[in-house]
């Protein structure tokens, strides 16, 4: 009774044991990566400085009291206090639009902000990819090392019971006892990969490093645009090349904020207070006077050592590298398309080229496995049929996730990634 108790919770501990799919662990990664979460907080950032309160007049509120008593240095004994409190605006009504254009510089900055933490995300998610799926594959790979493992126990446990009965000599028993210790190796080999791969995505997923679980191994291909379209929508929609027209946008902007000191400013400015003065110390202002001012100023510089100058020829230099800077990212991008479209052709066909071979394999393994038991080929050719079985199955595993993370690159290259 008690072993049947133990089964059941064993059994109940497995089938509750959690399965981690994709989608799932891209919603994960959005939720509680590090990097995404300090993207964020640079992109809130930038939104708070877009604020037309800086387009707005400035207002203040002053207050002085102001005590003096010169008779400590005087031969006459006279007290002054003076207190005043005013409220005071001022607004820049003209500067060559400089405050207007830093405020299109600031919007312009969020504008780019939100790309550049799209482009980070994009780039989270295609790097979690690549993670989610090295796990899945060393998932796979343990797998298949375990059967070649239990293959080899059950080719060496024969060749034992032949070499006992004379039906084989020592060194077929030895070579199979050699191929049985490497792949137990082997074995262990693929368990410390799959460990390292289950750390990397729990760190990436911002879990703890030691969390387990299981990954769905099963993976879905989508139907992807024909390449004109897919290039066509990279110039459209990715994100680091939008970002990069923002920087044109942003130079320009630049440019007409080193021209603007080409102008004179004109400010106007007000203020309204009471002021009282007393021959003795009284803190109150309960007679004051009322005072009105309100002021129209001008200013244009003449001369200021060529700093006007160098300011524009510095901002028509940034705007030119931001040209070529843009058509560099142009030609990076087109050639990125192409490779990576090329890339995912290839990987589809090499794919569909190994599931071939793998139904070759299974069929000659089945066949040597037979022929092996009646004694008619070696324990060397059942060993090659063997490993040639194991590598088309490795290779599949590792095939069907580069597909998938070809895929990945090419949309988030045409910018449609998070689509």
């Amino acid at each position: 009774m008690k072993k049947i108790i133990i089964f059941i919770l064993i059994i109940s501990g497995i089938l509750a044991a959690e399965t981690l799919d994709f989608e799932t662990a891209v919603n994960i990664a959005l939720e509680n990566n590090l990097s995404i979460k300090m993207a964020e907080n640079g992109l809130q950032m930038t939104r708070n400085l877009v604020n037309p309160g800086v387009l707005l007049p400035g207002l203040s509120l002053n207050g002085n009291s102001n005590y003096s008593n010169t008779d400590a240095f005087s031969q006459q004994d006279y007290e002054r206090h003076v207190n005043s409190a005013s409220l005071s605006t001022s607004y820049t009504l003209f500067s060559g639009f400089y405050v207007l254009n830093s405020y299109k510089k600031l919007k312009l900055q969020h504008s780019q902000s939100e790309l550049e933490t799209r482009y980070t995300i994009e780039t989270i998610i295609a790097a979690m990819a690549q993670t989610y799926y090295s796990l899945a594959n060393a998932q796979e790979q343990l797998q298949l090392a375990r059967e070649n493992l239990q293959l080899s126990g059950e080719r060496l446990k024969r060749t034992q019971e032949q070499e006992k009965v004379g039906r084989i000599n020592k060194v077929a028993m030895l070579a199979a006892e050699v191929d049985y210790i490497r792949d137990s190796i082997s074995v262990e080999t693929a368990r410390l990969n799959y460990e390292n791969s289950l750390r990397n995505l729990n760190v990436m997923l911002n879990r703890k490093v030691d969390a387990a679980y299981d990954i769905d191994k099963e993976v879905t291909l989508l139907t992807l645009p024909e390449y004109e379209e897919l290039k066509s929508s990279a110039f459209e929609k990715n994100a680091d090349y939008l970002a990069m027209q923002y920087g044109i946008d942003l130079a320009r902007l630049d440019l007409k904020l080193a021209q603007s000191g080409y102008f004179p400013t004109l400010n106007l400015s007000g203020s309204y207070g009471l002021s009282q003065t007393n021959s003795e110390f009284d803190p109150g202002i309960s007679d004051a006077d009322k005072i009105w001012n309100v002021g129209l100023s001008l200013n244009f510089s003449l001369f200021n050592g060529f700093q006007r100058k160098v300011k524009q020829q510095n901002a028509k230099i940034s705007l030119d590298n931001q040209r070529l800077a843009l058509e560099q990212t142009k030609l990076n991008l087109d050639k990125q398309i192409a490779s990576q479209y090329t890339t995912y052709v290839n990987s589809k066909k090499t794919l569909e080229m190994e599931k071939l071979s793998l139904s070759a394999s299974e069929a000659n393994f089945e066949r040597s496995r037979e022929l092996y038991e009646l004694g008619q080929v070696t324990s060397t050719q059942f060993r090659e049929a063997q490993l040639n079985l194991m590598r088309a199955k490795s290779n599949i595993s590792a095939g069907k996730y580069n597909v998938k993370l070809n895929e990945i690159a090419l949309l988030q290259s045409a910018g449609l990634l998070l689509d």
